[in-house]
């Protein structure tokens, strides 16, 4: 049985970054949880690729096939060239992914030892998943960084194993319907002060998805503009105010 072990940030990268050097899905291998981490620690896990049961063959018939390999080998030695067939492409279809991406998650309530209900629903050519239960924090993280990370991983894991052109966007316990409420609030807010003072605001760091809230939010709003700077987890949105053409000619 194949096993490496991968590090990365959190547990769920360090899983995603194991995957992706196998080229498997989560339910083709077994994770070992060998550090979780910290502050100044790479989370480690370690993924062993599960080994297919093997039944072993009734010795009368395990003979004959071992006679009958025995005659294929033979005439294997007489055909002088052979051209491997092309290998036919992945299908899929919506009851394929829906399956999949239920175990999926249901699998991870398991690994991690959480009571919830997990529902997948299609959404044209994209795919959107719910985990409920009475205290699922454990996927969601800090401004929602592990329900982020899981959400990769997932997207990651289908697009290897079904070459799955759609995206799916994960949610749990309603975070991100909160969430975008609570943003589009403070970018109402952000606006009104940024206009009464006529002076730009810097926001606190976010992720693309948060960004685009508020962006979005902030749109066709006067005397507001919004744009974001530096990198990584570093980058963050700056709502800036933008005078009347009259205030800059009176200036």
């Amino acid at each position: 049985m194949k096993s490496i072990e991968s590090t990365g940030k959190t547990i769920e990268l360090a899983i995603n970054a194991g995957l992706n050097e196998l080229g498997v899905g989560l339910d083709e291998v077994d994770v070992e949880i060998l550090s979780e981490g910290g502050l100044f620690k790479k989370a480690k896990v370690r993924l062993t690729l599960s080994e297919p049961e093997v039944k072993e063959e009734p010795k009368k018939t395990k003979a004959k096939h071992e006679e009958k390999e025995t005659k294929l080998e033979a005439k294997a030695e007489d055909v002088s060239s052979f051209t491997e067939p092309e290998k036919e492409k992945v299908t899929y279809t919506s009851s394929d992914i829906i399956k999949y991406v239920s175990k999926y998650l249901n699998d991870l309530l398991y690994l991690y030892n959480q009571v919830g209900e997990v529902e997948v629903m299609q959404d044209g050519p994209n795919y959107t998943a719910s985990l409920k239960g009475d205290d699922l924090s454990v996927f969601i993280g800090y401004h929602g960084e592990v329900l982020e990370a899981f959400q990769v991983i997932l997207n990651s894991t289908l697009a290897n194993k079904f070459n799955f052109k759609g995206r799916i966007f994960l949610d749990v316990q309603g975070y991100k319907t909160k969430r975008a409420k609570t943003l589009q609030d403070l970018a109402k807010r952000m606006a009104k002060v940024v206009v009464k003072n006529k002076k730009s605001y810097s926001l606190e760091p976010m992720n693309s998805y948060e960004r685009r809230i508020i962006h979005t939010a902030l749109q066709g709003y006067a005397n507001i503009s919004t744009h974001s700077e530096g990198d990584g987890k570093d980058r963050h949105l700056i709502i800036d105010y933008v005078p009347h053409e009259t205030e800059t000619d009176e200036e």
